[in-house]
């Protein structure tokens, strides 16, 4: 059940983070890419959920 989940991580992951093809060279490379989107989309799903649970206000700069 737990690889059904993950799949949809991935996808963002690939689509929003350009996860597709790795833009840097060698193992320890990639996998600091592949940490730091990961950094990336957790980071973001915090904001949000943090946003969701006070009152809605959007960030300084932000459209909408």
């Amino acid at each position: 059940m737990r690889s059904i989940w993950s799949e949809g991580t991935f996808a963002v992951l690939k689509r929003e983070h350009k996860l597709k093809r790795a833009e840097k060279r060698g193992i320890h490379r990639v996998h600091e890419e592949c940490l730091f989107s990961a950094l990336a989309l957790n980071l973001k799903r915090i904001v949000k959920a943090l946003a969701g649970s006070q009152n809605p206000r959007p960030l300084p700069g932000s459209a909408g």
